[in-house]
């Protein structure tokens, strides 16, 4: 499922789409106490994470960024911009997720149901404040 076009919209709905398949995904997974679909949730909530931030990129600065590093930096220069986004902590809950679904998760293989289940949740979240920034 790629998105149809690069605007911030579109980016930010594509991402709500892997979101609700992750959820559904890892439902699933718990309860056939399936671990490869567990880990496709983390890795659906993921994507849709990177893609609901790169949309408020898109907005913020016109491009979208091309690296990982990129990201973290323009996500410091929304933050400047947006300084509600800055006190809602936008940068430290995206780095939270980047260490636990990147590292942890996906990279580590670190797949516990509780901690799976809480940090798909909490993607959720950091995907209604970047909707929130976009509709500021």
């Amino acid at each position: 499922m790629e998105p149809a076009s690069s605007s911030p919209s579109s980016l930010l709905s594509h991402a709500l789409s892997l979101y609700q398949v992750s959820l559904r995904l890892l439902e699933e997974g718990v309860g056939e106490n399936s671990m490869l679909k567990m880990r496709d949730a983390a890795s659906l909530a993921w994507e849709a994470v990177v893609e609901a931030v790169d949309a408020l990129i898109l907005k913020s600065m016109g491009r979208l960024p091309r690296s990982h590093f990129e990201r973290r930096r323009a996500l410091r220069s929304v933050e400047v911009e947006v300084p509600k986004l800055a006190a809602r902590g936008l940068y430290e809950r995206f780095m939270a997720r980047s260490r636990l679904f990147r590292g942890e998760l996906l990279h580590e293989d670190v797949l516990d149901m509780d901690l799976l289940r809480f940090e798909v949740l909490k993607a959720g979240e950091l995907l209604d404040l970047v909707k929130e920034g976009l509709q500021a």
